[in-house]
């Protein structure tokens, strides 16, 4: 423990050295640093709370800069805001309206969602609660970038805990590096908005559905509702993709053995099933999709088409691909979700910066390709895998809608973490120690083996005597 101690102090006093100079020269304002160090050392410390002897090395260290870059990304993108778009954005409206309703909180009232802001009741959602977080103070739209982007940075944290809880030690570092510093993950979920709330509530379920596959045990669904329920009043539509997905982790992949655990699984099953059926039908009603008479994915092109007639607006606008409606339009889709803007369609700074992340993401997966297609079978095995698999393929299914790169690149981060998940988990041998039959010494220290173990031993050393 000293040990850690003296690591922290080290890194403090380097930090401050840093944090010193921008508070004296006026660039931030000072109560500003103050939330960055309170946020700094409950990361630092939740770090060394939750690293393993594996671990506990590198883990505070990385978490701790991976937290100050996600901040600077915070900030990188609050300026951008005001200084290229001049403060056209969703995050001035967030901020305006949470301004407001903060002031109806102070006041001990609890206002009604669809007082705060304008637009969807999502928005109104997001507005009412940046109204009650800037209750206790008033920040600048700086200091409200910098709260959303920590609340993100927590759910990535939730992410690493995690996918630790079924890969081996390789794997952490890798999946980490690719978390917290992939470039999608340190921009877009750092304002003041829906994605950054959106990717702490996922992260948060995540990390309890992996403790759920383990053993499935009913109390996890505790934490994983409270995620699933306040994500459906921001998006309906990533709630019910979320909710699949970990059925289909349940129902589709091994789980561990035993009656108790087989009963609970069917228990854990039916929930599922009766959590989707609301949240389907808010689905559609939000989308204009009916059941009536029967469902077919036909239903869906009104839905499909409404999307990419508002989303085919503005100078990222595409009209070369669409929703998927046939087998035909999968390529072009998986192109747009997952990679593009391409190096051909580069039209400015951001761009350019969009489409090296798309052919980093290209070229990731066409280095551990083999491996994963050699690696695959665990998808049916780890339902943490056959989970990120599932929403993997439904995000691009739902999204391929989409017809606007900017609104893509940003929904993006939505996937990423899931996806990585994927990619580490079957792109080398040594993410997963696979179950495979016990060997001569686990059968023979079985409990009802053990006497003919301790036997068995010196019968055989007394062959091999009887030879030489």
């Amino acid at each position: 423990m000293s040990g850690v101690m003296t690591k922290a102090v080290v890194i403090g006093g380097l930090i401050a050295i840093p944090l010193g100079l921008v508070a004296g020269s006026g660039v931030i304002p000072r109560h500003l640093l103050v939330i960055a160090a309170v946020v700094a050392i409950g990361v630092y410390s939740i770090a060394v709370g939750i690293s393993k002897p594996e671990d506990r090395r590198w883990l505070p260290t990385l978490m701790l800069t991976a937290l100050l870059v996600k901040l600077a990304g915070a900030t990188l993108r609050h300026q951008i805001l005001f200084g290229v778009y001049e403060g056209e954005g969703d995050a001035v409206a967030y901020h305006q309206a949470g301004l407001q309703v903060a002031d109806t909180w102070r006041d001990f009232v609890v206002p009604s969602i669809e007082s705060a802001g304008s637009g969807g009741f999502g928005t109104h959602f997001v507005s009412w609660l940046t109204g009650l977080i800037y209750a206790p103070f008033e920040p600048s739209s700086l200091g409200g970038f910098w709260i959303f982007a920590s609340f993100a940075f927590f759910g990535q944290m939730f992410m690493y805990a995690g996918f630790r809880t079924f890969t081996a030690p390789p794997a952490w570092r890798r999946y980490a590096i690719l978390v917290f510093f992939w470039p999608t993950l340190i921009y877009w979920p750092s304002s003041l908005g829906k994605e950054a709330l959106l990717i702490f509530l996922i992260g948060l379920a995540t990390w309890a559905t992996a403790r759920l596959y383990r053993q499935f045990k009913i109390a996890w669904l505790i934490p994983i509702g409270a995620a699933v329920g306040v994500a459906g009043l921001i998006r309906i539509h990533v709630a019910a993709l979320l909710v699949g997905a970990i059925l289909a982790g349940m129902v589709f992949s091994r789980g561990p053995r035993g009656t108790a655990a087989g009963f609970r699984r069917i228990a854990l099953v039916a929930l599922g099933l009766a959590a989707m059926f609301p949240l389907v039908l808010g689905v559609a009603q939000q989308f204009g999709v009916s059941f009536e008479g029967g469902f077919s994915l036909e239903d869906l092109d009104p839905a499909f088409s409404d999307i990419e007639t508002r989303t085919q607006t503005g100078g990222s606008a595409v009209t070369d691909t669409g929703a998927i409606r046939s087998p035909a339009d999968v390529p072009g889709a998986i192109l747009k979700v997952l990679f593009r803007p391409l190096p051909n369609e580069v039209a400015n700074l951001q761009t350019a910066l969009a489409a090296f992340e798309g052919v980093l993401l290209m070229g990731l997966l066409f280095w551990r390709g083999p491996q994963i297609f050699k690696n695959f079978r665990r998808v049916m095995v780890w339902p943490y895998l056959m989970m990120s698999a599932i929403y993997t393929v439904g995000f691009v299914f739902a999204w391929s809608a989409i017809n606007n790169l900017g609104i893509m690149t940003r929904q993006r981060s939505l996937l990423l973490p899931i996806l990585f998940a994927f990619i580490v988990g079957l792109g080398w041998s040594d993410s997963i120690e696979d179950p495979s039959p016990p060997d001569l010494r686990r059968r023979l220290m079985a409990p009802g083996n053990r006497a003919n173990g301790a036997s068995a031993t010196p019968r055989r050393a007394n062959r091999t005597v009887s030879v030489s």
